[in-house]
């Protein structure tokens, strides 16, 4: 069989694994997911919220802290009448999609059939599942985020790669406005390759400036970054919990590698991964794991948005500690 037919034959596997375990469980209905829940509680109420504004949605707000490039696509088939098994299930192709991405990408490197089964933990994890289940927006912000990146490895440095990064850039952050760090790996492809620094410059600013005008645009339709019903939790204050969940993706992922890394620097390389290491370790122990975001005393006066979408305001902001957002370290 040549490799040809059996990519196509690898891919078709993939389609009909991912229909197995999906479409039942969209069809079964019942869910008691926190997925299930932003489903109930966002997502869907927010598809509802925009199929009944077409032609002229409402983008000032939303019931979702996320840009609604999603919520757009699958409001056109909610305004035609389309149900929410429906709806979910169009969504649910966006996790096949990411499934497809990763194994295309895969399949640069390694025979179809070996990167149908390398890619499957990606594809078959509850993140990736349930945001197929429960139609929200994780599953196409894998899709475009890995469609962005692997065009970023595949293809060679070119004006049309450039424009092609830059739609799929700009795509992304119209799902989700804080992945617009996917657009870094093209950025530096294009900055990597290519002749004369000033064409380099060029094709790597074709590759960030579309996701940098969408994100700047919906700013500037919200007064900050997420929605205005959400600033008040997001945007008050900075939330030592973040840089530790980055400590804890950078380690997780670092350590296969520290073996290689370790065997090819030499000393000062070495002692520099150590300090760096050990300095990480620090700053995450600092953070205390029942560390509380706590709201300005003026916002705690004055009282904020909920950030629930089934209720325009909250009696006491977050009843008992005026808590806001995540937390945790």
């Amino acid at each position: 069989m040549n490799g040809g037919s059996a990519g196509r034959l690898h891919a078709a596997w993939l389609v009909a694994v991912y229909a197995v375990l999906v479409v039942p469980a969209i069809l079964a209905g019942g869910g008691g997911s926190s997925q299930a829940a932003d489903f109930r509680e966002y997502h869907g109420l927010e598809i509802q919220r925009l199929a009944a504004g077409w032609p002229t949605p409402d983008l000032r707000d939303s019931l979702t802290s996320t840009t609604p490039g999603f919520h757009l696509l699958l409001s056109i088939a909610a305004r035609a009448g389309v149900g929410d098994v429906g709806i979910r299930l169009l969504g649910s192709l966006a996790g096949l999609a990411a499934w497809l991405v990763a194994w295309r990408v895969a399949s640069r490197w390694v025979p179809s059939r070996s990167a149908a089964l390398v890619t499957a933990p990606l594809a078959l994890s509850p993140y990736l599942l349930g945001a197929a289940v429960w139609c929200t927006t994780e599953a196409t912000a894998v899709a475009m985020a890995g469609a962005v990146m692997g065009v970023a490895l595949v293809r060679r440095s070119s004006p049309s790669s450039a424009a092609l990064l830059g739609v799929l850039g700009a795509g992304t952050v119209l799902v989700r406005q804080i992945l617009v760090w996917a657009c870094i790996p093209g950025v530096l492809a294009m900055s990597w390759s290519g002749q004369g620094p000033w064409r380099r410059a060029g094709r790597a600013l074709l590759v960030v400036l579309p996701a940098a005008c969408c994100i700047g645009a919906f700013m500037a339709i919200w007064g900050g970054a997420v929605p205005p019903r959400f600033q008040a939790f997001h945007q008050s204050l900075g939330n030592p919990a973040a840089p530790v969940v980055a400590l804890a993706v950078f380690g997780v992922w670092g350590l296969p590698l520290l073996p290689g890394v370790w065997r090819r620097g030499d000393m000062g390389q070495r002692r520099l991964a150590a300090l760096a290491a050990a300095v990480a370790l620090v700053a995450a122990l600092s953070v205390e794991s029942g560390y509380r975001k706590v709201l300005p005393p003026a916002a705690q006066q004055a009282g904020t948005v909920y950030e629930k979408s089934d209720k325009d305001q909250a009696v006491g902001v977050v009843v008992g500690a005026h808590e806001v957002g995540r937390w945790g370290g």
